[in-house]
């Protein structure tokens, strides 16, 4: 319990009450849905639907209470009583509350398990790992012939049972992980909506120039260092390199230090004349909104330096409006009428030839009447 209490930890009061609120004013509202809602409004991480469900039942939430009319429900002390073996098996504290209709499905999906055969119960666990027939059936039964393993993964999938057995345990799976279809039309949303500039930006930004003194080339205090440095070791080189002792002079700081990559162009710039030079900045991940994060897909760092990944808001914006059937497709069918005469005059010789070659064979068979 102790880990669902540190991850609870990690979300604002605000959000809770939020998702409470949300969740008590709808009779049909789930957690899930109401921490999904919440977290969208609020521009943060969604809580798993097992923290929401600990939470709420820590607390004593009820449909048509409102948070601030909740009253906490005090937590048992574990240590106030002596631990008792037993042989039962528990599950994990994470899944430790269910809705009655989970439970529900859970049960009606184990029964549809059990009443396949064995072989059946095989393909269909095999058949659940990548949701591909002839895979799964050439994994259950261990066999390398694809064509036969396609023809009979076929069949077993159109047989009822495992059809029904399939479908129950997809959509365990999807209530287990929050995978429905509004999660995922949230992310689509989050991804068509989201900035791409909140992850990187192009920029114009200041040359060396720009407000150096006089504008003349400006270093940052490094850069001065290493500067003077190397001047300092030429001006030594030469004093000793000359008969004569040549002397190179003082290091010149040209337009001094400060100089900011980030600071915009100086418009009076003899140098780039206020266009200044392009560069590319990255933002730090760890802050990107919730939408931007949707977006954001990684990064790659190789040969060529570091490249920024992210999900194509095209598909995202694709994917919804096709999800909202803004798209209807359309297809030609050209419908051309022909004449009875026309027909005859194209095609009877042909089909009076086909008729007496089929004449002949029957005739041939001793099948005339």
């Amino acid at each position: 319990m102790a880990n669902d209490d540190n991850t609870a930890l990690r979300f604002s009061p605000e959000l809770w009450a939020l998702i409470q609120k949300l969740w008590a004013k709808d009779e049909k509202k789930s957690f899930a849905r109401a921490a999904q809602e919440a977290a969208v409004q609020m521009q943060c991480a969604v809580p798993t639907k097992a923290t929401v469900t600990q939470r709420a039942r820590r607390e004593g939430w009820e449909k048509g209470v409102s948070a601030s009319a909740n009253t906490s429900i005090p937590v048992k002390d574990a240590s106030s009583k002596p631990k008792r073996k037993s042989n039962r098996t528990h599950a994990p504290e994470t899944d430790a509350f269910h809705t009655d209709a989970e439970i529900e499905a859970a049960a009606a999906c184990d029964s549809l398990l059990k009443a396949l055969t064995d072989k059946q119960r095989t393909f269909v666990l095999e058949y659940l790992i990548d949701l591909n027939g002839m895979s799964a059936y050439m994994r259950a039964f261990k066999t390398t012939n694809k064509a036969s393993a396609a023809a009979l993964g076929s069949r077993m999938l159109n047989n009822a049972n495992v059809k029904a057995c399939i479908q129950s345990k997809i959509d365990e799976r999807a209530a287990r992980t929050e995978t429905d279809a509004d999660r995922i039309v949230l992310e689509w949303r989050a991804m068509a909506t989201a900035d791409p500039n909140e992850i990187c930006e192009y920029r114009r930004v200041c040359c060396r120039y720009c407000y150096g003194l006089e504008h003349r080339y400006q270093y940052t205090p490094v850069e001065m260092d290493e500067a003077r440095d190397r001047h300092d070791e030429d001006r030594k080189k030469t004093l000793l390199a000359t008969d004569d002792k040549v002397d190179i002079g003082e290091f010149d700081e040209k337009g001094g230090l400060g100089f900011n990559e980030t600071f915009d162009p100086n418009p009076e710039c003899p140098e780039c004349f206020g266009e200044g030079v392009g560069q590319a900045f990255f933002k730090d991940t760890r802050k990107l909104s919730q939408a931007a994060r949707s977006l954001y897909a990684g990064v790659k760092i190789g040969k060529e330096g570091l490249e920024v990944k992210i999900h194509s808001k095209d598909s995202a914006l694709d994917a919804l409006a096709r999800h909202n059937q803004m798209f209807v497709d359309r297809h030609e069918v050209a419908l051309t009428s022909f004449d009875p005469v026309e027909l005859e005059a194209r095609f009877g010789k042909t089909m009076d030839a086909a008729r007496k070659r089929q004449d002949e064979i029957r005739a041939e068979r001793g099948l005339s009447d």
